[in-house]
């Protein structure tokens, strides 16, 4: 009943968003410059995700667009990989969706909105029958055989800023829904519900600049059920902890859990008066997110907790002018989690009772990086653009006992060149890009044996077999190249009809792990 009425709420709400953006043309014009200039300026180098981690505070999208622009799409993806990256998350994915973006700006006001449908499957998934391994790893309900997923999301948000004044003041909202199931054995059956909300000021500083402070609450819940049907035997439901460990005690057919995580933060930022000016940006970020895995099967056992601690900082300078426009920019980020696991007595009416908590699991990940860019606008909004960077990643993963970690360090350089041009009614867009990570004194130690008594020549046959996988994915260097091009047809200035697509090639040195990615879309813009 909850998932078909979910399916109803969420399906009826994208419905409304969509009339909704689509008659924002109405209530609020167009800007006088054509459909064609305004997709060229909004998606230059100089607007598109340079000046990026101070939009996360509401009030200063205000001013991230120039000009009011609507896209509505519809498309699909499709990935593959030879072997998994991660294996928790497979090897792949066929996805169909359906988009409305739009970005409205008028007067003293902005408003912005998003609604998304995403149908599709998940393929070669293993270890892992929970939903959104990134988020809550590695506390995770896996077993041995897995397979492909049905998955559907259901995703909103928008949000509203408006200056007064010397003040500008802005709310955002999102919300996103999954279902993932699989009708053979074994066969997961997970919603989640993820809302987010944020708010922020903007004052004016002097005539060029503005500083502003936003915060930002998070509420996040899964429910992930895993039942058999074959009544000759069914595999281990193993409640993972990380790094080839399992709670032991509770392996078995226990497979009813659920997930509830909340989070807050907050960012300080500094920005350019206007959308599209010469000028310095800074943003700090800070966000706390914490969940507990709770046993159902269990009479509601809580397991573990997790907290993660968030920090980050970015510092940019743009040049423009109508000639050409160049920019670099300077970010840093530091992501702390820690995992609890509690311990628990002899069970009495079947509760357990809690004796002791430990914390068990650690994860540390640092990033530094540098970028820029370059654009050159010739008679006629032709432009041409060029975007270096490059940026170092540490991983320092580890488990308490037994005794396992791990050590990542990652090099990283990129190239993108991009070209946009219009033809009478059409502009043509097109980027081909290309990445080399290199990986700098991988190691990973799994000693000992487990607490359960297993030999190690059993456990690396077993539960250490996905850390081995995926170690090997991280510790090798890599390589991807891609390529994008999109064309609009403009009936009228008014409006245009799109063709998207885009293609990635990834490859390791060793040449055993290759992915393809495929994303295409036809849709409309104005």
């Amino acid at each position: 009943m909850y998932l078909y009425r979910t399916k109803y709420i969420m399906g009826r709400i994208v419905i409304i968003i969509i009339l909704f953006s689509a008659g924002c043309r109405g209530v609020y014009a167009a800007d006088s410059l054509s459909v064609q200039r305004r997709i060229n300026a909004n998606q230059s180098s100089a607007e598109k995700d340079f000046f990026s981690l101070v939009y996360t505070n509401p009030a200063m999208k205000f001013r991230q667009y120039t000009y009011t622009l609507n896209e509505l799409r519809a498309g699909g993806e499709y990935r593959h990989e030879q072997q998994p990256f991660v294996i928790q998350e497979g090897n792949g994915r066929r996805m169909g969706l359906v988009d409305v973006n739009s970005f409205i700006r008028k007067g003293q006001s902005s408003l912005w909105g998003e609604a998304r449908y995403v149908n599709g499957k998940k393929l070669g998934r293993n270890w892992n029958e929970t939903s959104d391994y990134t988020l809550l790893y590695p506390y995770v309900m896996g077993d041995t055989v897995g397979g492909n997923l049905k998955s559907e999301q259901y995703y909103f948000a928008g949000g509203y800023a408006r200056q007064t004044g010397r003040f500008t003041f802005g709310v955002d909202a999102s919300y996103c829904a999954n279902i993932e199931d699989r009708n053979a054995d074994p066969r997961p059956k997970n919603l989640t519900g993820d809302l987010n909300v944020a708010v922020g000021v903007v004052t004016k500083l002097g005539a060029s600049y503005v500083a502003g402070v936003s915060l930002r609450a998070r509420k996040y819940k899964q429910t992930n059920e895993l039942v058999f049907y074959n009544e000759l035997g069914v595999p281990n439901i193993y409640h993972l902890t990380g790094m080839g460990t399992d709670y032991y005690r509770f392996r078995g057919n226990r497979g009813k859990t659920f997930y509830k995580g909340r989070a807050f933060g907050g960012s300080i930022n500094l920005l350019p008066y206007e959308a599209g000016t010469t000028g310095f940006t800074a943003s700090v970020a800070y966000d706390y997110f914490t969940f507990d895995k709770i046993i159902s099967s269990l009479n509601e056992l809580p397991m573990a907790e997790v907290g993660e601690h968030t920090v980050k900082a970015e510092a940019a300078w743009r040049n423009l002018s109508t000639v050409y426009q160049w920019g670099v920019k300077g970010e840093a980020s530091f992501v702390k989690r820690t995992g609890t696991e509690n311990l628990f007595g002899d069970a009495a009416n079947n509760t357990y009772p809690l004796i002791a908590s430990e914390k068990m699991y650690y994860n540390d990940v640092a990033q530094v990086g540098l970028s820029g860019f370059y654009e050159h606008i010739s008679a006629g909004d032709v432009r041409y653009s060029i975007l270096p960077a490059v940026k170092y990643r540490s991983i320092r993963t580890r488990y308490v006992y037994p005794k396992r970690q791990m050590d990542i360090n990652h090099l990283t350089g990129e190239i993108l060149l991009r070209a946009s041009r219009p033809y009478g009614r059409y502009l043509l867009q097109g980027e081909v890009g290309a990445l080399y990570t290199a990986s700098v004194s991988p190691s990973l130690l799994l000693s000992g044996t487990s607490h359960t008594g297993e030999s190690q020549q059993a456990m690396d046959e077993g539960l250490n077999a996905p850390v081995y996988s995926n170690y090997r994915y991280l510790s090798e260097d890599n390589a991807l190249i891609c390529v994008a091009v999109r064309c609009d047809y403009s009936p009228r200035t008014s409006y245009s009809l799109f063709l998207a697509v885009r293609y990635e090639h990834g490859w390791q040195q060793a040449g055993k792990m290759a992915s393809d990615y495929v994303t295409a879309s036809v849709g409309v813009a104005f």
